[in-house]
């Protein structure tokens, strides 16, 4: 069902190679002899063995310095990995229990900003009634599923509607950026967005 619902979403096309790593967090594994393994596919960017990472956020929005040890594909290793691979990374720095999907890894160098919400265009492709200030579906965005309040910036949407909405994360932060986009479900109800700021309020 979320795949249809991807499906409805433009496509760039663009290529993320020649971007800054990023990674979110899809599986965890502990493998003995190796430790805390974190799977997902490579965003943007390329990664080596031995990079020296960040992951997060963690519960209170911070990043953990962590290091890539290893570094497999299709159950071989290899020395490096760049966009649009499905890849695990042994991480050095970081215990399996702590890792969450829906994390991210960002290299050492990079300045992530974790948001709790963020401003974004909405569809309403199906809902009983209306969405109105406060509405909580579960966000899908990359890997992160999360519980969101929706404030609509006209107050409400109706089944159909497209418009401005700030949504804002139940639990915890997110890396989020401009550009992304994400699906929201909440029983029948269904819609699809993009995210347009991520600025922090003043």
């Amino acid at each position: 069902m979320l795949d249809e619902l991807f499906e409805r979403l433009p496509t760039t096309g663009e290529s993320q190679a020649d971007g800054q790593f990023r990674m979110y967090v899809d599986r965890t594994y502990n493998v003995t002899g190796v430790g805390a393994v974190a799977s997902g596919t490579i965003q943007s960017g390329r990664v080596e063995a031995g990079d020296e990472l960040l992951l997060g956020p963690m519960q209170d929005g911070s990043f953990r310095p962590v290091e890539a040890r290893s570094i497999e594909m299709h159950y071989h290793r290899v020395d490096s990995a760049s966009a649009g691979r499905i890849v695990g990374i042994a991480l050095k720095g970081v215990a399996e229990a702590d890792l969450e999907r829906g994390m991210a890894l960002v290299p050492r160098t990079a300045d992530p900003d974790p948001v709790r919400e963020f401003e974004a265009e909405v569809m309403v492709l199906n809902h009983p009634t209306r969405i109105g200030s406060g509405y909580e579906p579960v966000v899908h965005l990359e890997t992160i599923s999360e519980a969101a309040a929706f404030y609509p910036d006209d107050g409400k949407l109706l089944p159909g509607d497209t418009g401005a909405a700030t949504v804002r994360f139940k639990f915890a932060p997110y890396l989020v950026e401009e550009g992304q986009r994400f699906v929201f479900r909440e029983g029948q109800s269904k819609g699809v967005g993009t995210v347009t700021d991520v600025s922090r309020p003043s």
